[in-house]
């Protein structure tokens, strides 16, 4: 009996003493990791890598503090889905179905030699997973647009669905269960040239495509950033418009557009938000209020120095994140901004020539608080979480997060946090993070990312308060 005894307090030590890690790496590359607890356990999912550095759709599951329980890679027909990525803003992507299941989104197939609207050249590289689960590719096809149907348990796929593109490029945006029967499927897809556009479409649950809507803006790039469906069975979807992308400070003149579309998918409403006289960044969220009303954020830039492709664009006293109050017609109730609340300690938290936030992804914190997530500065990106007061909309607290603070200036040192999420514990869990690490295909580096994991207060070490205001985390160890 006391071996028995000393055996379960040797083990509770242990695990006390491995929980105490706050945060820890993942073999995610490049963006699209998205985040659910599931009983005792966290699980990602998005893009990753197998041993042979092979980019495709990842799953993996750890237990809340850290320790990595199992890992899968997507395959059809015994095929690795190659160089398949999720959505650009797979912060929409992913659904809890009523019977339990998940709805979860990528894109896969060819790729451009390179970025949209430069060229026409096209390469297959290695396998090409639309040989084995579609017949609709077409040599024209960039890429297809792919939603899998996963068990509730996320251990296996159940059926995989291809969107093949009228164009040349097709990724899954968004997916919405309206009825058990009903689903909604945001794509993005593009034309030859620096024009993108959404199609969104109703489907059966087999998806078995109802009616199918292109919302398009003549010579612009239309980025769906968020999606909120409205207790009259339509939807509010909020776009980053830029005009053209041809332009070496395609930036320039960027608006951000609040649609508003019926059950049948008609636009019933599109304006411009915040002041179409500036530059406005392309962190716009939204989500909904308590009291019914919604919650929009974006970034104002007043004026644009041409360096191209905006980096350093703009002085810091010309960027702003503001907070939008809406009503379900649109119409703006009310407006602030971040510097209202937090002058008084913005020159503590970072330098003034960085203090431009911008917003990468927007939740709801357990007790109804708004959690808005992000970066700041042009030069020396850091990472934010804040919380906001659901009645006041008045931040709460802030946390910033970087890596390898001494060697800012390194590229691929950078902390800019997806979509955050708090857990049934109180704590909070985002993704996001990037540092480099050296791999046989790519010695110079590659680009990793951190899953990190704090308290309940977004801290990452002890003695942190909930209305201590600011406070900074090193993750570089």
């Amino acid at each position: 009996m006391k071996k028995i005894i000393l055996l379960i307090l040797i083990s509770l030590f242990i695990k006390s003493n491995t929980a105490q890690e706050p945060y820890w790496k993942i073999t995610h590359i490049g963006w699209g990791t998205q985040l659910v607890q599931k009983g005792d356990t966290l699980v990602t999912i998005g893009t990753g890598a197998d041993e042979n550095y092979l980019a495709g759709f990842q799953l993996n599951k750890y237990l809340l503090y850290g320790t990595l329980i199992s890992q899968w890679y997507f395959k059809h027909d015994s095929t690795l889905f190659d160089l398949a990525t999720t959505g650009i803003n797979s912060n929409m992507s992913l659904t809890e179905m009523q019977n339990g299941d998940y709805l979860w989104g990528g894109l896969c197939g060819w790729v451009y030699d390179s970025i949209p609207g430069a060229g026409t050249i096209k390469r297959e590289q290695g396998l090409s997973p639309m040989k084995s689960i579609s017949t609709e590719k077409d040599v024209l096809q960039r890429t297809n647009a792919v939603v899998f149907r996963l068990n509730k348990d996320l251990d296996s796929i159940k059926s995989v669905k291809v969107f093949s593109p009228f164009y040349f490029y097709s990724s899954i945006e968004m997916i919405y269960e309206k009825h058990p029967d009903t689903l909604l499927v945001l794509l993005k897809e593009n034309i030859d040239g620096p024009v993108l556009y959404p199609r969104l479409i109703e489907t059966d649950s087999l998806f078995n495509i109802r009616w199918d809507r292109k919302l398009y803006l003549q010579n612009g790039y239309l980025h769906p950033q968020s999606f909120i469906a409205l207790p009259d069975g339509g939807y509010f979807l909020l776009f980053h418009l830029e005009p053209d992308m041809t332009s070496s400070v395609h930036y320039n003149d960027c608006k951000q557009v609040l649609v508003k579309i019926s059950s049948t998918g008609d636009i019933k409403l599109l304006k411009y938000i915040g002041d179409i006289e500036h530059f406005l960044n392309s962190n716009s969220y939204m989500i909904e209020l308590n009291d019914g009303n919604y919650l929009a954020t974006y970034t104002d830039y007043a004026k644009l120095i041409d360096v191209g492709w905006g980096i350093n664009a703009t002085p810091n006293e010309d960027c702003t994140l503001w907070f939008l109050k809406l009503n379900s017609n649109g119409e703006t109730l009310s407006t602030s901004n971040i510097r209202q609340y937090l002058s008084w300690v913005l020159p503590f938290f970072v330098p003034e020539s960085e203090q431009c936030f911008r917003t990468t992804g927007i939740s709801r914190a357990n007790d109804g608080d708004i959690l808005i997530s992000g970066y700041h500065s042009n030069r020396h990106q850091r990472g934010f979480l804040l919380k906001i007061g659901q009645e006041n909309l008045v931040p709460k607290w802030i946390r910033c997060y970087e890596i390898d603070k001494e060697n800012y200036s390194t590229p691929s040192n950078k902390c800019i946090p997806g979509k955050a999420y708090q857990l049934t514990d109180g704590s909070f869990a985002f993704h996001g993070c990037f540092h480099s690490f050296p791999s046989v295909i790519y010695p110079n580096g590659m680009t990793g990312a951190l899953l990190i994991k704090t308290d309940k207060f977004g801290c990452l070490e002890p003695g942190c308060q909930e209305h201590d205001g600011v406070e900074e985390f090193d993750l570089t160890s």
